[in-house]
């Protein structure tokens, strides 16, 4: 591969990744599809946990009506960060919010899979089972759709 198609390649995989992560931190499709459910599964975790702290008298009254109480954002922010709650599911919320966090994990699996699906050799590709090439073919139709919605998204918000 010559060194403009590895750069263009690159590019174009750090877009994708950016455009990703801003589904996932930013958009409503993002909020609806990914952070909803799992907001939904930390609540229930955290209430659950909370039940069986109140069923065991771990607070008193004045407590239990102050928990309860609290909105689901507010009971996820405390879950995920007072080690009295030690909540990994609320964990998980609150590190959707962070660009940088989530932008590290989707760049790694973007990695992977470019390292996964990328033909070995020239030939290589040829010999491969026809799943793997649609595979293959789907990975650079959606890394480069994501990249090209970024640029648009960006360009067109300037525009405006």
């Amino acid at each position: 591969m010559g060194q403009l198609k590895q750069a263009v390649e690159a590019v174009t995989l750090g877009l994708a990744v950016a455009r990703a992560t801003r589904f996932v931190t930013s958009d409503w499709l993002g909020e609806w599809a990914i952070q909803e459910p799992i907001k939904r599964w930390a609540e229930h975790s955290v209430k659950q946990n909370l039940e069986a702290r109140i069923a065991r008298g771990d607070y008193d009254d004045e407590q239990v009506a102050g928990i309860r109480g609290m909105s689901r954002e507010d009971l996820l922010s405390v879950a995920a960060t007072d080690p009295a709650f030690a909540s990994t599911p609320a964990r998980v919320v609150k590190g959707l919010n962070c660009p940088f966090c989530v932008g590290f994990w989707v760049g790694l699996v973007a990695i992977v899979l470019e390292l996964a699906l990328t033909p070995r050799s020239p030939h290589s590709s040829h010999s491969s089972h026809a799943t793997l090439r649609a595979a293959r073919k789907a990975w650079k139709v959606g890394k480069a759709a994501f990249a090209l919605n970024y640029l648009v998204g960006h360009v067109s918000s300037r525009i405006d």
